[in-house]
């Protein structure tokens, strides 16, 4: 279900005619900018951080949606392999396909990092290793 329908007179295309999917972000870009609120808290501000360098654009708001920024699969998968390197985390490549904004993102990477020291935090993970957790 689409978000927003926008109407246009004419699409911008390349040189072969085919859409540019890049162009019409640009061109739209005041229009797809949200005047919302800013990213909340670091994991929400390294996902804008990153989304807005894959993009080469401005940081956008929390819940601007990154594919209406003019992202797509080959991007979205760049902005998640970083993200993934800077949390030591293994990621899926279509997670950003169903967690599009920096507030539902950083939700569900939230998550993921709690699920992962769980065992540090129930001290499992010391105990595997022949030796208290250090975070008991």
């Amino acid at each position: 279900m689409p978000s927003r329908i926008l109407l246009l007179a004419e699409l911008p295309a390349g040189d072969s005619g085919k859409p540019e999917r890049s162009g019409l972000a640009g061109r739209l870009a005041d229009v797809l900018l949200f005047a919302e609120e800013p990213a909340c808290g670091e994991l929400e501000a390294l996902i804008t951080a990153t989304m807005a360098e894959v993009l080469e654009q401005k940081p956008s708001g929390r819940d601007a949606n990154f594919f209406l920024l003019g992202g797509d699969s080959l991007s979205g998968s760049r902005v998640i392999s970083r993200l993934a390197d800077q949390l030591c985390l293994e990621l899926q490549p279509a997670l950003l396909f169903a967690y599009p904004t920096a507030r539902t993102l950083a939700q569900r990477l939230d998550r993921l990092l709690d699920e992962a020291l769980a065992p540090w935090d129930d001290g499992e993970a010391g105990a595997a290793f022949g030796r208290p957790s250090p975070l008991v």
